[in-house]
């Protein structure tokens, strides 16, 4: 149903856990196509416990797809600050030559550092799989055009209170087109 009512510009992302996204991506293959899956963007977060059996598990899983070849990818509005090393690195001059950097951030990659939301934090509205409104924001801007919310409600709690944190408004009519979902 999803694939139906996706613009043919739009694209999904679909977060799961370590123990369940290699079955999701076989599905999200055969739904989509190989050829739509975008990337696998990983989550990662520190808190609470760590093991000293295994690898502490401190990330997620996001699969992007799209459903067809062309979609939205607003890369200026999720570039990454530049660390220290490279701005100083940016002021040599290389062969006569001042390798600038771009203003706006580095180009994302497929690793988000966001932290996982605090027991006290704000952004807290009491359900125990609600995500931080930063990788809301970073998923939705990416894909999202700001003239209109590209997204119908799945995640009715969480995207809706992006909406109305950030936005200030709410689509409970499923008013706006969908070409994009994001399911967490």
């Amino acid at each position: 149903e999803m694939k139906r009512v996706l613009k043919n510009t739009g694209s999904i992302y679909l977060h799961c856990d370590s123990t369940a996204s290699h079955y999701l991506k076989i599905i999200m293959d055969t739904i989509f196509g190989e050829d739509n899956f975008r990337s696998e963007v990983i989550w990662h977060y520190v808190g609470g416990g760590w093991s000293k059996g295994y690898w502490s598990k401190k990330h997620d899983t996001i699969l992007f797809y799209t459903k067809g070849k062309h979609w939205t990818f607003n890369v200026d509005d999720v570039r990454v600050p530049y660390d220290e090393k490279t701005i100083e690195r940016s002021k040599t001059v290389l062969a006569g030559k001042i390798r600038p950097i771009n203003p706006k951030g580095r180009l994302p990659d497929d690793v988000f550092e966001i932290p996982v939301l605090r027991q006290n934090s704000n952004e807290r509205l009491g359900y125990p799989t609600q995500k931080p409104l930063e990788l809301l924001e970073r998923i939705i801007s990416a894909s999202s055009n700001e003239i209109s919310v590209n997204f119908r409600i799945i995640s009715l709690s969480e995207i809706e209170n992006f909406l109305v944190l950030k936005k200030g408004f709410s689509d409970r009519n499923n008013r706006y087109s969908h070409s994009t979902f994001t399911l967490l």
